[in-house]
């Protein structure tokens, strides 16, 4: 029903919608990555780094060094 109401499975949504707070969480510079990555539930920073990776196209880190701006 999710996804026939979203266009998206719920796995995905909930993947990017951590991925959006992580991006919050990193502009707002009081946290780093791994410090985001066990505030958002991940088992680790590297499923985090992946997930980021994958919906994005790059890393945290890139997204750090080169203050990309947050999508919407």
């Amino acid at each position: 029903l999710f996804q026939k109401e979203m266009g998206m499975s719920m796995c995905f949504f909930l993947k990017t919608f951590k991925v959006m707070k992580a991006l919050e969480l990193l502009d707002a510079g009081k946290d780093n990555i791994c410090q985001v990555s066990y505030k958002l539930g991940y088992d680790s920073v590297a499923d985090c780094c992946n997930s980021f990776q994958e919906i994005l196209g790059y890393s945290p880190q890139i997204h750090l060094q080169k203050k990309l701006p947050v999508l919407q």
